[in-house]
């Protein structure tokens, strides 16, 4: 909490704190998606309020091996969450759908650039 001395010479109390205001179930993969509101009050009223998203997901490819997510780690809403949807068909079809994402060869295209036409350099693109 924190004190504020107004214009006025009456003391005013700041307090700020995080609140999880939403938690969505997202995908067929089930990931978590977690809205964290930071409230500033100034004397019980809110005078401010912004918005953090973040995303939990089942598990991950690191070196060639899948690895779940550690319920462990989590904050508890999204423990027991996960808890109910991770189980281990869903674990199974996410590593090959993980699997699939990492043996496709993807590569960005070249841009088509028509003939005779010069980007002058510091433009955002090399010039080619």
């Amino acid at each position: 909490m924190l004190h504020i001395l107004q214009r006025n010479n009456t003391m005013s109390n700041l307090i700020e704190y995080q609140e999880v205001d939403r938690i969505e179930i997202c995908t067929k993969f089930r990931v978590i998606d977690v809205r964290i509101a930071t409230v500033i009050e100034r004397d019980g009223k809110e005078i401010s309020r912004s918005n953090l998203r973040t995303a939990f997901f089942p598990g991950k490819l690191q070196g060639g091996k899948y690895i779940k997510t550690k319920l462990t780690t989590l904050i508890a809403d999204v423990r027991i969450l996960a808890a109910i949807f991770w189980d281990d068909h869903l674990h199974e079809i996410y590593e090959k759908e993980l699997r699939a994402d990492a043996d496709d060869k993807w590569k960005p295209a070249k841009p088509e650039i028509p003939a005779g036409f010069n980007i002058p350099p510091g433009f955002g693109m090399p010039a080619i």
